[in-house]
């Protein structure tokens, strides 16, 4: 659901489910039931069991350590990659168990109605990708205005060639509700709709699509996080 675009957006996925997620006490339970080799530590009043992971569309992520409390309360996510460097953290200030929820807590029109719409279809600035995959170099941009909005389209070539189109969104009238092919991912900044040679997602106003028949899944999803304000050396 995305309140900003007035959408609500439908998907045949797997996601959360398919892969490791630090902020889900499931997933950090099934992958400790996965791994037969899990580490127990005992230190400062604390345990902390250290497992593998499984991040599909990430594979430098290999390993994790989860530090409980004496009540075997979780307090902190530690993901790490093959280096032993620590790329994610999670901590947890607080748990509720046993929360219970309202019965239309989960009521698109109810939820949705309390934010508010952007209705801008302007747009400000570029985005540009600061990761680019090796031998990959920006070639051209160009800039596409129609009675809607305005559309720029960034070409990049090389081995690993790809587009990247970005605009203003539009924010219809009518709350609308869309079925997504693709599946749903949660990638660092990026939360959008992957398919085997595109993404696309919605932020800060803007809509990007990534176009890329070389490219992995984790090629695009770093593509996609590296976008910044920053000016590209062309």
């Amino acid at each position: 659901m995305t309140p900003s675009l007035n959408k609500s957006f439908k998907f045949q996925s797997e996601w959360p489910f398919n892969s490791s997620q630090a902020y889900i006490l499931s997933s950090l339970l099934k992958d400790l039931e996965n791994d037969s080799n899990v580490v127990f530590e005992e230190s400062d009043e604390k345990y902390l069991l250290s497992s593998t992971v499984n991040y599909p569309n990430n594979s430098a992520l290999v390993s994790q350590k989860i530090t409980f409390n004496k009540d075997m309360i979780p307090e902190m996510v530690e993901v790490y990659d093959k280096n032993g460097t620590e790329n994610i953290t999670f901590k947890i200030s607080k748990i509720e168990f046993g929360s219970k929820l309202d019965d239309d807590y989960f009521e698109v029109e109810s939820s949705a109605s309390e934010e508010e719409v952007n209705t801008s279809n302007t747009l400000d600035e570029i985005v540009y990708p600061m990761y680019l995959p090796t031998g990959t170099k920006f070639k051209s941009e160009e800039t596409v205005k129609t009675d809607e909005a305005e559309r720029v389209i960034l070409t990049f070539t090389g081995d690993k060639s790809f587009i990247l189109i970005e605009e203003a969104s539009a924010c219809p009238d009518e709350f609308e509700v869309t079925t997504s092919s693709g599946e749903l991912v949660f990638y660092e900044n990026v939360l959008g709709n992957l398919t085997e040679t595109s993404l696309n997602w919605s932020m800060d106003g803007k809509d990007y699509y990534i176009i890329g028949d070389n490219l992995t899944n984790e090629e695009l999803l770093k593509v996609a996080s590296s976008t910044s304000v920053v000016s590209l050396t062309k």
